[in-house]
């Protein structure tokens, strides 16, 4: 099944706050809208671009769209579905449920009178996420029936942001496996890499991860879920505060990550604070790398030869402890997903720790 993504939908109590945090903090631009002024008078969804990222902010406008008020009252702000932009939605749907997907939305098409229709259907992920597929190419709106183009004068920058790397998703002890075998069946995705809590030389990395990639390398996922050795982590964390599994972070590629996080600073995104202690592991094991352009900036590094992994990660962009940003930078085609940053990195916490006796 040829797939990559086309959109990533969120839902959320305010959606003209969300995108205004979107635009003036990540350098996202409005470029269509849809709601009761358009058509649509029970919801509004804006739709984001940057370069190749399209986000789509959803919010209820009336209390009975129980699907969207109940699905924040009980997991925040956060994204409820990935669109995988596809040719034939019946035959991905069918294809899909002949594989073992679990059944949301049949195939539906919608309409807009003179523009032709957009079509979509839905399958199972996680607690309560779906992959929707979509096919607009039948549609000569913009992006699909109900949406209107948006002229807008809010102020955006340059954040060099491409597309999406990877999305990970934060899952129970024991679920790994079970999403594993229902992603492999689906979408032919194979396991690329893996963290196993039993073979790590640090316990209080205390997870579970394994790297999924699509045939066409298109579409990639992380699955992470909390060992069992009941020390809590940020898994357990994101459990908590999202009653359930669902995605934990979404990873942008950047064209120049220290020009992207300096951007990003000024406009008041926050970072997750990197320990100096990972600084000088990594100048003991990279004697030759130079470090403190990074350092300045409080970026990941990972060399593979001449290729070098660039990633820093941003605090939760909402009230929970739970969705969050990655910026991603692969330098000479650099293709793993930074194994040895999450060791090294926990090493650096553990050596803090131990400096601060104990006390974080």
């Amino acid at each position: 099944m040829q797939t990559h993504y086309d959109y990533i939908e969120y839902y959320v109590g305010m959606a003209k706050m969300v995108v205004f945090w979107h635009t003036r903090a990540m350098g996202f631009e409005v470029v269509a809208y849809s709601g009761p002024e358009t058509g649509v008078p029970d919801k509004v969804s804006y739709l984001l671009q940057k370069q190749n990222i399209r986000l789509l902010i959803t919010a209820a406008y009336k209390p009975q769209m129980h699907e969207i008020v109940n699905y924040v009252d009980r997991h925040g702000n956060s994204v409820k579905r990935l669109a995988i932009k596809v040719a034939d939605v019946p035959a991905a749907y069918q294809q899909a449920l002949e594989r073992g997907a679990i059944p949301i939305l049949p195939p539906q098409k919608n309409y807009e009178e003179g523009l032709g229709f957009a079509e979509e259907a839905a399958i199972k992920l996680f607690d309560d996420n779906e992959i929707l597929f979509f096919d607009n190419q039948h549609y000569q709106g913009i992006f699909k029936p109900g949406f209107k183009q948006v002229n807008t004068s809010l102020p955006t920058f340059n954040s060099q942001l491409q597309h999406i790397d990877h999305i990970a998703c934060a899952l129970r002890e024991n679920e790994t496996h079970i999403w594993e075998q229902y992603l492999s069946r689906i979408f032919d995705y194979t396991t690329t890499q893996r963290l196993d809590p039993k073979n790590q030389t640090h316990p209080q990395i205390g997870m579970e991860l394994k790297v999924m990639q699509s045939p066409q390398h298109t579409v990639d996922k992380v699955l992470v879920s909390p060992d069992q050795q009941g020390t809590k982590t940020q898994i357990h964390t994101f459990l908590e505060a999202n009653y359930g599994t669902g995605i934990q972070h979404l990873a942008f590629h950047s064209a120049d990550i220290v020009h992207t996080v300096t951007q990003l600073r000024q406009h008041g995104v926050e970072f997750t604070p990197i320990p100096a202690q990972y600084y000088q592991i990594i100048k003991n094991q990279y004697p030759d790398l130079a470090i403190e352009p990074l350092e300045k900036v409080g970026i990941l590094c990972e060399p593979d030869g001449d290729s070098l992994l660039l990633q820093v990660f941003t605090k939760p962009i909402g009230d929970r402890p739970t969705l969050f940003y990655e910026i991603i930078q692969r330098v000479n085609n650099y293709r793993g997903f930074g194994m040895g940053n999450i060791r090294a990195l926990f090493e650096a916490i553990a050596l803090e720790l131990e400096k601060n006796n104990g006390q974080a």
